[in-house]
């Protein structure tokens, strides 16, 4: 029976935002993967259940075996690389190590809900921790590491007894098995161990163990009497405790050791493992000695590689078959795809179930593989189901996928073309183009020859121009110095017929971050190229040229030194940017906000004094027709005189004077809603989201968004052609959409729509009575709210027919958009 569309009802599904015109959620958008991702872990009381950290901040969470994942909230749980998620006898009880970002602290937290929520527990390493390990057949417990401590707990915690020191300050843990009482620890210097449960633990004599050859990954596994330890030799001289899987090639060998009843010395067991092959990681279920897992890279073509052994070593099988995805379902990185397998090059992580040896989990530089079934098949975990590619053929190039929430790479821009049409400007995938009005994304249309493209923006004539640049990260905290910059290259591409081809517009050698056109004059282009001494603010008169257009280089805006970041042309064709931080031994006072009346001839320094060392965002308010009220954002520095300066500027004439109206240790930007002036959102760089509904006061009221749920928003950006949708693009958690579905448009209960079959199982009709004919958008959510599915619709007498056979058993939302007005309905699927 038909219900009717009540905005009570909405409220109920959704949550009740319609005072505050804030959106309901956010939903991760993208083409998946493409970022490092590091430590998987399965859980062994349910094989779906699966972990995996990153570099981003970010604990990614599936409970569905990989096809769709979720992350922690930043303000619950904030992990790093070594951020592996530990099990115990008691599904409910885990342990991780959290980060604290701005101080840079790692410590230990327990969930007791499993992953529920997460509290700290006694930190006997004062921040410092590296390494965290939880004996899976009790609760309470653990290992945690530092530099060169080794600490025990066994109440879960509560305190802690310190087990092993090493003399050398320089303690990498590989690997722990627990067996009883005793406890076999894998680290640099060869395998510790423990006696009375972990209390103290000694470094073995380690016999067969070549010297100078450490554990970089360690594990073990017992049934009966029989117990074998495995664990990856490395040169000692490329193990240290942050080491990672870029090390392998200080590789030696696959060493074994029996400590069962008949207990043998350590021997490598590598033998047909290709010369070609650097590993670095080894895994096993604790419960068959017999089956172990190896990967690694092969360093004749940078693809990675896993081995399996079902005789204890003896003997090894390439289980990872990348040639012609032999044995792999692909998204959009495969054999021949978008990116090669060489795109991953290495295994960052290697995961087994504890309890089941079939269960896999691999991770590289950009993706994660699952297997059930021993690394006979493997699937892609990165992208949805329904856009993977076959096993056994190459993958194709320049197809629509949809990111599955495994969302770790950065987003710096996006631009709207049309309703459907969006680019988005990426670090390391380049840039990607969706049709669907950000639903599915595609490489096609996009140049991804330099590793990042920063803007996107399109003329009056609708030529589009990217700015590209082959380093990464501009003006994050890594990327402030000569060294990390002025190697690099850049330039502006520009492409005439909406993305299907590009041309090289000017390449000038440096990373190119921005451009901007004047508005009364399309022969004239500005370009942001950063170099410390060739960087600065370039011009073209003659824009119309293409190619052949000529470019100079503008008098330096005073005091700055080759960093500029946001650029405008104004209206009255005036110019105003900022530049962000340098630094040599220190932050240099080179930064902030520039203006200049001249085409660019002479500048003035229209800073505030806090905007000297690291200046962001300049945003001009795109509510103020004159275009007189200018927001800087601003970070803190660290050092000296940029300390302490960061938070959110407002000027009412150009920048002649300021106002801080937000302290805040490091502000990104600004977005403020077209049509809605009181309404903004700010990006931080450790605070998430801040909004306010007042920003036309003295002093606004920001308060921390929680809806969005990462640490590190970049930018926002409102949907030209849906006034409903803002977009946040981040550094490290790529794109979110936030939906406000009832801030601007009026639900209609005059007119209705009736579904047929309804429960159904397959294709339905939908019948509309009252709605005006025309054009319109269907939407299916999930019951969590979540998008599913978009597809345009005719209005009419007709039928609309949607066959929604893919989905599986459950509730589902109908919206359909007309115009201003939008409808609801619910959908049973049997």
């Amino acid at each position: 029976m038909l219900t009717r569309i009540l905005s009570f009802l909405i409220a109920l599904i959704f949550g009740n935002f319609i005072v505050s015109a804030q959106p309901l959620q956010f939903e991760n958008r993208g083409i998946g993967g493409g970022g490092a991702l590091f430590s998987p872990a399965i859980s062994p009381h349910d094989a779906d259940n699966l972990y995996m950290s990153c570099d981003m901040t970010e604990l990614f969470v599936s409970n569905n075996g990989g096809q769709s994942w979720g992350f922690f909230a930043s303000a619950d749980l904030t992990a790093f690389q070594n951020s592996e998620v530990q099990f115990t006898s008691d599904p409910d009880r885990l342990y991780v190590l959290a980060l604290q970002f701005r101080e840079e602290f790692t410590f230990p937290v327990r969930s007791n809900d499993g992953g529920q929520s997460w509290s700290p527990v006694v930190d006997p390493t004062g921040g410092e921790a590296l390494y965290l390990y939880a004996n899976p057949n009790e609760t309470d417990q653990l290992f945690v590491s530092t530099w060169g401590q080794l600490w025990f707990s066994d109440d879960g915690g509560t305190s802690w007894t310190l087990s092993y020191t090493d003399p050398e300050d320089n303690l990498h843990i590989a690997g722990v098995f627990w067996n009883g009482t005793t406890v076999y620890i894998g680290t640099n210097s060869g395998m510790l161990i423990s006696v009375n449960g972990g209390q103290t633990a000694m470094l073995d004599s380690n016999p067969g163990l070549p010297a100078n050859t450490g554990f970089a990954t360690f594990t073990g596994a017992k049934t009966g009497n029989t117990l074998t330890l495995y664990g990856i030799g490395l040169h000692q001289a490329d193990l240290y405790p942050t080491v990672q899987a870029w090390e392998y090639s200080g590789y030696q060998n696959i060493f074994r050791r029996q400590m069962g009843t008949n207990p043998t010395n350590w021997e490598p067991v590598g033998t047909g493992i290709p010369g070609s092959v650097g590993l670095f990681q080894v895994a096993s279920a604790g419960n068959n000695p017999e089956i172990v897992y190896v990967a690694g890279t092969n360093d004749s073509n940078s693809y990675p590689v896993v081995y399996k052994s079902t005789n204890s070593g003896d003997d090894w099988e390439a289980v990872f078959q990348t040639q012609n995805n032999q044995n792999i379902t692909t998204g959009w990185s495969g054999y021949q795809g978008d990116e090669d397998w060489y795109y991953g090059e290495y295994a960052l992580g290697l995961a087994v179930s504890f309890s089941d040896p079939d269960q896999v989990l691999l991770t590289d530089l950009g993706f994660a593989h699952r297997s059930t079934d021993g690394g006979q098949s493997w699937k892609q975990a990165y992208v949805n189901q329904g856009d993977e590619n076959s096993a056994g053929a190459a993958t194709p190039k320049k197809q629509l996928y949809q990111g599955n929430g495994l969302e770790n790479t950065s987003a710096w821009w996006m631009h709207w073309t049309s309703p459907d049409q969006v680019f988005s400007a990426f670090t390391d995938i380049g840039g990607m183009a969706s049709p669907d009005a950000g639903l599915n994304w595609t490489f096609d249309k996009v140049d991804r020859n330099l590793n990042s493209t920063y803007q996107f923006v399109e003329s009056a004539g609708g030529t589009l121009y990217a700015a590209t640049s082959s380093v990464h990260d501009l003006y994050q905290s890594t990327y402030l110095t000569d060294a990390s910059i002025n190697g690099g290259s850049g330039k502006i591409l520009f492409s005439e017929n909406q993305g299907t081809s590009w041309q090289t517009l000017k390449d000038f050698g440096y990373p190119v971050v921005s451009v901007a056109m004047d508005p009364n004059d399309a022969d004239i282009m500005y370009a942001a190229v950063v170099h410390s001494s060739q960087g600065g603010i370039y011009k073209t008169e003659n824009l119309l040229a293409g190619a052949a257009s000529n470019w100079i280089k503008l008098p330096n805006p005073p005091r700055t030194e080759g960093h500029p970041l946001s650029l405008w042309v104004l209206n009255d064709s005036s110019i105003s940017c900022s530049f962000a931080g340098r630094r040599t031994s220190n932050f240099t006072a080179s930064s902030g906000v520039f203006y200049s009346s001249d085409g660019g001839q002479t500048w003035e320094d229209r800073s505030h004094p806090d905007m000297f060392y690291w200046t962001k965002d300049l945003v001009i308010d795109p509510n103020d027709p004159s275009q007189n009220i200018w927001y800087a954002a601003v970070f803190s520095g660290w050092g000296g005189a940029a300390n302490n300066k960061g938070g959110l500027f407002r000027s009412g004439d150009r920048g002649q004077n300021w106002e801080k109206i937000l302290n805040s240790f490091r502000v990104e930007s600004i977005g403020i809603q077209p049509g809605q002036p009181n309404i903004a959102y700010v990006s931080t760089e450790d605070e998430g989201l801040l909004f306010t509904n007042n920003l036309n006061t003295n002093q606004p009221d920001f308060t921390q968004f929680s809806a969005y749920r990462f640490l590190h928003p970049l930018r926002i950006f409102f949907n030209p052609f849906n006034s409903d949708e803002i977009w946040v693009t981040s550094f490290g958690n790529g794109m979110s959409i936030g939906v406000n579905t009832v801030a601007t448009k009026q639900f209609t209960n005059t007119a209705q729509i009736r579904i047929s079959p309804n429960p159904g199982n397959g294709e339905i009709q939908i019948l509309t009575e009252n709605i005006k004919s025309g054009t319109g958008q269907i939407e299916i959510l999930g019951s969590d709210g979540k998008l599913i599915q978009r597809a345009p619709c005719i209005i009419s007498s007709e039928a609309i027919q949607l066959d929604l056979s893919h989905l599986s058993a459950g509730i589902y939302f109908l919206k359909l958009f007309v115009e201003d007005d939008i409808y609801l309905e619910k959908i049973i699927r049997l």
